[in-house]
Formats: C-alpha cells, sequence, structure tokens
C-alpha cells in the first residue's frame, strides 16, 4: 500500500526549504515529484516517517511547520496503519 499527499506550490517550496533541516521534511520531499507536487510513500517509508516524528527526533513534532502543510502531513501520519 502506498500514501500519497498533493501538495500546491507554496507547500513544495517550504518543504523543500524543511528538508535541508529535519528528517521528517527530508523523507517527504524525496518521495515528492517535483513536476506535480505529490508525495508518494511506500509503506516502509510511511513507517520510517512516522518513526521519525513519533521519535521527536527533530525536536519536536513537525517543527517549523505551519498553515496547510502541517494539516496535509497530520492527515498523512494519522492514516498510516
Amino acid at each position: 500500500m502506498a500514501y500519497t499527499l498533493t501538495l500546491t506550490h507554496p507547500e513544495t517550496t517550504a518543504l523543500c526549504w524543511l528538508s535541508a533541516r529535519y528528517r521528517y521534511a527530508e523523507i517527504l520531499f524525496n518521495a515528492m515529484d517535483p513536476y506535480t507536487g505529490v508525495v508518494t510513500l511506500p509503506e516502509h517509508k510511511a513507517w520510517e516517517l512516522a518513526e521519525s516524528v513519533e521519535s521527536g527526533e527533530d525536536g519536536g513534532f513537525l517543527p517549523c511547520v505551519g498553515g496547510t502543510l502541517v494539516d496535509k502531513v497530520s492527515e498523512l501520519l494519522n492514516r498510516i496503519v
């Protein structure tokens, strides 16, 4: 099973900035199609993302992310089973 997330241009720009600083964002950024803004995470990468966020390794829950991007990432995390 794959998990998908469709991002707007401002969200992809923010994710690019975040990916240079935070592991959770790097996982999402590396799984994103740069032309469509669609993030596709296979099951094992989704769990890697969830573990990264839950561990707090980046210093908290989704640091520096806000607006619609935090809503979309939170919703994605809630779908991981």
